[in-house]
């Protein structure tokens, strides 16, 4: 065989139509791929299924891991971590002065109803009416913690007292009556 000689090549058929002429005669269902047996299907899916779940875990597992982990880190470190506290001391009462009433604010405040007290000021001397509501204030406010109450009050004493009792803050007086008398003495808080 010489190598300049061209192979003898099939008659060249420009027309496409040519290949299709041969597709028609052929009986439906010829390029249907068959389907494999059914117990071959089901080991295909069962394996794919295990492998898929375990793609799966191995996403959210490291997630859960590191979470896990953050909480048992804070858990342990929780024993480390010191938190000072104050301890509040504990009131301690006060002996009344000469002149005064006979009870100080605390004991007032723990043993009389704030309600009962301003009940009784609407009958009160004028005189008495500033120890009621001083005393109805220092109960709602030492007692049941309610400043709203205790507010009502001693807004209520301040418009009565006279002016040197309402700008001078004593040693018995609250620390919400302190700062009213405060701003009462201070000029522009009105």
């Amino acid at each position: 065989m010489d190598p300049n000689d061209a192979p003898e090549s099939a008659p060249e058929n420009d027309d496409p139509s040519s290949l299709i002429d041969g597709v028609a005669k052929l009986p439906s269902g010829s390029f249907d791929v068959p389907l494999p047996p059914r117990a071959f299907r089901e080991a295909v899916f069962a394996r794919t299924a295990r492998v898929v779940r375990a793609r799966s875990r191995g996403r959210w597992l490291p997630f859960a891991a590191a979470l896990l982990l953050a909480y048992a880190a804070g858990l342990l470190t929780m024993p480390l971590v010191k938190v000072e506290t104050t301890e509040t001391p504990s009131p301690v009462l006060v002996e009344p002065r000469p002149g005064e009433a006979a009870s100080t604010a605390l004991s007032v405040a723990s043993t009389v109803d704030p309600a009962e007290i301003l009940h009784s000021v609407s009958t009160a001397p004028v005189a008495d009416r500033i120890r009621l509501l001083k005393q109805a204030g220092d109960a709602y406010l030492l007692a049941q913690g309610d400043l709203d109450g205790a507010l009502h009050c001693y807004r209520q004493l301040l418009e009565l007292a006279p002016r040197d009792v309402k700008t001078k803050p004593r040693s018995d007086d609250t620390w919400l009556l302190a700062a009213l008398k405060q701003g009462q003495s201070t000029p522009g808080m009105r």
